[in-house]
């Protein structure tokens, strides 16, 4: 039996491919960025690189190479970045916000986002909201100042 020839990676993703890493590449931020496929709780390499039609080598090169980080940290960075949109945005509790972005428990969407943030979840929304309620009240000052300085003319 012929044993086969390991194939360099250099080799494998040469000048010549270039254009099908720019391609994957491109593929991976639509899905991301306007599909939202970051959402599903099921998503992995082997089913990412399904959608894609590409092998998961060359998907888990292209996300390593151009984005720097692998596929689990780079779909958990978009599904924080989600979530903090809803936890500012919305009154959902965080346990049916953590389940709307991909997360399969509690405690991994703590974690996760804990780890990319450095606060809690529950911490993110309380300094949005304390953020909000400073903004709102210079907002007030500064209508104020403009009705004075009206009434003083």
């Amino acid at each position: 039996m012929r044993m086969p020839i390991p194939v360099k990676k250099e080799t494998l993703f040469s000048s010549a491919n270039q254009g099908k890493m720019r391609q994957i590449y491109d593929l991976v931020l639509y899905h991301l960025e306007e599909k939202h496929v970051y959402l599903n709780k099921q998503l992995d390499l082997k089913t990412f690189s399904k959608l894609l039609c590409t092998n998961t080598t060359y998907l888990s090169y292209v996300i390593n190479q151009r984005f720097g980080r692998n596929l689990k940290t780079l779909i958990n960075e978009y599904r924080v970045e989600h979530a903090k949109q809803l936890l500012r945005s919305s009154h959902l509790s965080i346990n049916d916000i953590g389940k709307l972005c991909g997360f399969t428990s509690r405690s991994t969407f703590y974690l996760t986002f804990k780890k990319i943030e450095q606060q809690t979840p529950c911490d993110y929304r309380r300094q949005q909201i304390n953020r909000n309620k400073i903004t709102y009240a210079e907002s007030l000052r500064e209508l104020n100042n403009i009705a004075t300085k009206k009434t003083a003319l």
